[in-house]
């Protein structure tokens, strides 16, 4: 899988599942965005990534995440969400 220029958020990336997905994003080539409740930082700087604090919960938090990454990175490709909160 090749993913080279794409650009990918990883919501619910501090935890196991979403770091793996991350570092697999990462290994194809993507550009990331990493977002959690704590944001997971060592991640980010291992991935050259963004990251930043997301409550999956707070549904204005979900257009600010997509606004922020698309106008750092140009258009959202991919978005994963692995998060244990179901939505409001």
């Amino acid at each position: 899988m090749q993913l080279q220029g794409q650009t990918a958020i990883v919501i619910g990336s501090a935890g196991p599942a979403g770091a793996a997905i991350a570092r697999a994003l990462h290994a194809a080539g993507a550009r990331l965005w990493l977002a959690d409740l704590t944001p997971p930082v060592a991640l980010a700087q291992d991935l050259s990534a963004f990251a930043l604090p997301f409550d999956p919960c707070d549904d204005k938090a979900v257009a600010h995440l997509a606004g922020e990454a698309c106008d750092a990175l140009g258009d959202l490709d991919i978005l994963v969400i692995v998060t244990a909160s179901p939505p409001p």
